[in-house]
């Protein structure tokens, strides 16, 4: 049986679908359960994960009690990004806080500092050293989010309580964990090791450090990625002219031998993108719960776990590709191995959530070959354009980044030559085939007339920060990504891209409940303090939907 058709009535019903139910209310959805204050928040965060993987692999999450287990729960199944870059460190955050970027100040996984002249990481830290490693792999923490998130409010009811986060990404792991966390984790890409920053804690735990030794026997260092026997029959092709293969391959064929591909393929590094990552992540996770034992008192505790290997494995084979589909139904098993380890170690006590950080597009080469739209842009390219064309009009310099579909101009331009630059680059990416529409920090900022109807106007605002975003934004039409025309990328405002899962589940919950009201990203947050921890979220933009 086909597990998905990549025709172009797929795609264009996905839009259609996401356009219409952006524009529909419904009653507000009641909790199904009885609210208790469980003895655990896990929360799940599948890094690139679309809401409609959810019916493409229904057929295969049936067979397993991972994610059809987790929609026994309550399904928001029309939940959306508001904002605009989406990208993980934002997405991240957004989740987390309750709070859009404009709030919570995380722009992007990077952004520009024209104050000190340099690109950002989003939780760069020059100060923080690396905790459980030689390398400079710790150098993080959260100092740029500028507000609380879930486990700040867990810390604060209850100093006691237990906060984590885990996660192959740095950013992902310190940004769902947040500022008061007792810990933060992440891969070292290194050396395999699972490490730390001196912003959480001085030294790992003594059981960690024993964990990172007992792996650097390297269980990992024989790991075959084999394709899961339910696929075999599959009618996805196996290696597809969209897919970008590791060095050292001809061919994006099963199966992939981590250890004949790590030495050209970046060592450790290579665990993030396969299917073994996501298993050393349930496998931390498991070790956490048992050494830590978090929830075992009157205080709830929070434990945050993010799989990134699913972003890693979409961004090299795309969203149709055989590969990726193996990785999920992976994922699926994953899911029902820590569901099984909570229902051992809580009963019916704990709560868990899921979500994504964003979506992703088709691969450039694909919606080009199917859909005969889009394409694929190289950013260094056209930053390089940009600067010839400044050039051009005597003023060498004045663009100083561009990333995150934003141009950010010198701060030093006075008035006159700052119009003359931005009517200048504005008017050259008009003639462009794949922008869509452009905006300036200022109408930003203030606002633009009643009468402007640009789709990209509001989700810009939400995302735009003024210490911090650029000066020009311009946005893609659908199905372009500034990327590679193999592999997929996301960062747009298309539905492909901002509509993500959010299932809400605990084993008190008796009644499947899915919710269709649209709601946004930010809701998140509130709503899952107020089932925990019976309180509200004053500094979140979102709302609790099950109040």
């Amino acid at each position: 049986m086909l597990l998905f058709n990549p025709l172009l009535s797929k795609y264009l019903r996905l839009i259609f679908v996401g356009v219409v139910l952006l524009g529909c209310s419904s009653t507000k959805p009641k909790v199904t359960h009885e609210k208790t204050s469980p003895k655990i928040v896990v929360a799940i965060v599948v890094d690139q994960m679309r809401q409609d993987y959810l019916e493409r692999f229904q057929e295969y999450f049936e067979q397993r009690k991972g994610f059809s287990r987790l929609q026994t729960g309550s399904s928001f199944i029309n939940t959306y990004y508001n904002y605009l870059p989406t990208y993980t460190g934002p997405g991240h955050a957004s989740i987390f806080t309750g709070c859009s970027p404009k709030h919570h100040g995380i722009v992007g996984n990077d952004w520009y500092d024209d104050s000190l002249n340099k690109y950002l990481y989003c939780v760069a830290d020059s100060i923080a050293e690396t905790v459980g490693s030689n390398s400079g792999a710790g150098q993080h923490a959260p100092n740029l989010l500028m507000v609380k998130g879930l486990g700040d409010y867990f810390k604060e009811k209850s100093p006691q309580a237990k906060v984590a986060g885990i996660s192959l990404k740095d950013r992902s792991a310190i940004l769902s964990a947040g500022k008061s966390a007792d810990l933060a984790l992440w891969l070292d890409p290194n050396n395999g090791y699972w490490i730390s920053s001196s912003y959480y804690a001085d030294s790992l735990p003594t059981w960690l450090n024993k964990y990172n030794q007992d792996q650097e026997s390297g269980n990992w260092t024989q790991y075959i990625w084999s394709l899961d026997s339910s696929l075999t029959s599959s009618q996805i092709p196996d290696d597809q002219p969209f897919e970008r293969n590791f060095r050292g391959r001809e061919n994006c064929t099963f199966p992939y031998d981590f250890k004949k591909l790590q030495l050209i393929n970046g060592g450790a590094a290579l665990l993030k993108q396969m299917p073994i990552g996501n298993e050393l992540t349930t496998d931390l996770a498991l070790r956490y719960l048992q050494e830590e034992q978090p929830g075992k008192d009157s205080i709830c505790d929070f434990l945050s776990i993010s799989y990134s290997a699913t972003d890693y494995v979409g961004h090299r084979f795309g969203t149709e590709s055989l590969e990726l589909v193996d990785c999920y139904l992976k994922l699926d098993a994953e899911i029902e191995r820590l569901l099984s380890a909570l229902d051992s170690m809580y009963g019916e006590d704990y709560l868990v959530f899921l979500s994504s950080d964003h979506g992703a597009a088709p691969p450039a080469s694909w919606a080009k070959q199917n859909l005969n739209q889009g394409g694929a842009i190289n950013r260094l390219e056209l930053e390089e354009e940009l600067n010839k064309l400044v050039t051009s009009i005597g003023l060498p310099g004045a663009v100083k980044a561009l990333i995150n579909q934003q141009i950010y101009l010198d701060n030093q331009l006075d008035s006159i030559d700052k119009k003359r630059v931005k009517e200048a680059l504005s008017n050259y990416l008009k003639e462009k085939e794949f922008v869509s529409e452009i905006l300036y920090a200022e109408q930003l900022q203030k606002g633009v007339s009643a009468t402007y109807n640009g789709k990209h106007y509001s989700a810009a605002r939400e995302g735009f920060h003024p210490d911090r975003s650029g000066d020009i934004w311009y946005f893609l039409k659908p199905y372009w990504v500034e990327y590679l025309s193999e592999g997929s990328d996301h960062g747009s405002f298309e539905t492909y891209d901002t509509h993500v899962p959010f299932l809400l589940y605990s084993p008190s919950i008796t009644k499947p409940d899915t919710i269709t009201q649209t709601i946004n990203i930010t809701d998140i947050a509130p709503t899952v303090l107020f089932q925990a921890l019976g309180q509200d979220m004053p500094t979140s933009s979102g709302r609790n939907v099950l109040e």
